[in-house]
């Protein structure tokens, strides 16, 4: 009896030592579940590593930089002028050590909103390939010079502020006669795309322009007063003003001109002014 109880114990010992309960623990084995969770973190740090050096230098690397900058279709406005605000876009910076100048950071939708910020065009477009950008662009017809304070601006047909003009540029170059010259008498702020006279008001002066060379009338600036209501006026060679109304009959205005012209002044050199702007009652002095 005593036999099987020894037997009995020395069995459940060696279970239990099978068991490993009593391992020392300073030479435990490592598990098969701890070593591939090892082994997977070091996979995705090799792998972020990787995708960081490729991006670092696919974004830093000069390999990838834009080179050139053409600009097509310019008529007035100079080719400098436009590659300067391309450029100067690719001189930004992104994320402090990066520029716009890497062909994936180039952004046309910025660049589009820079040139049209000094330009007003007819058409924009801008395309890149590889390590070459091209803008091409169709500038609006320039119609009139507008003057405001020490600013001249180039206005379209629909009155419309095309682009400021150049210290020293001739506005006229390229046109097919010189533009007339508008003055604002208040001084206002012109911006690019902002209008500054109404289509109506545009065609109001151009028919009273082509009237008065057609009765043989020399003129100069024709000024416009906003804050004075229907004032606009036009300064001839003689010395003397004539006020007009563009949104009225040019027609009856120029007849009217010429009658007081030609029945009841004698030396239009003597004159100060002529005022058209109340229809069949002309003013003058």
């Amino acid at each position: 009896m005593r036999s099987r109880r020894i037997r009995l114990s020395d069995r459940l010992s060696r279970d239990r030592f099978r068991s490993r309960r009593f391992e020392n623990p300073y030479f435990r084995r490592t598990k098969r579940g701890d070593r591939k969770g090892w082994l997977v973190g070091l996979c995705v740090l090799l792998a972020v590593m990787g995708i960081l050096g490729a991006a670092g230098y696919v974004f830093a690397s000069s390999r990838f930089d834009i080179g050139d900058v053409s600009v097509e279709g310019c008529r007035t406005i100079p080719t400098d002028a436009v590659s300067a605000i391309v450029r100067s876009h690719m001189d930004e910076r992104v994320l402090l050590v990066l520029h716009r100048r890497n062909r994936f950071l180039f952004d046309p939708a910025v660049v589009r909103t820079d040139i049209q910020a000094a330009f007003d065009l007819a058409s924009l477009e801008i395309s890149r390939d590889g390590g070459h950008v091209t803008v091409r662009l169709e500038e609006k017809v320039s119609r009139l010079v507008w003057k405001s304070a020490d600013a001249r601006f180039l206005v379209d047909r629909q009155g419309t502020v095309i682009r400021p003009i150049a210290d020293g540029e001739d506005p006229s170059a390229g046109a097919d006669r010189p533009l007339p010259m508008l003055l604002d008498v208040n001084r206002g702020a012109a911006t690019v795309g902002t209008a500054v006279l109404t289509p109506d008001e545009v065609d109001g002066i151009f028919a009273f322009h082509e009237q008065l060379t057609r009765s043989g009338i020399l003129f100069g600036t024709t000024r416009v007063d906003r804050l004075a209501g229907k004032w606009v006026s036009v300064d001839t060679a003689d010395g003397y003003g004539i006020l007009f109304d563009p949104l009225s009959d040019i027609q009856a205005q120029t007849d009217n001109l010429n009658a007081v012209l030609r029945d009841q002044v004698k030396d239009p050199s003597k004159l100060q002014y002529i005022d058209l702007r109340f229809e069949d009652h002309v003013y003058f002095k």
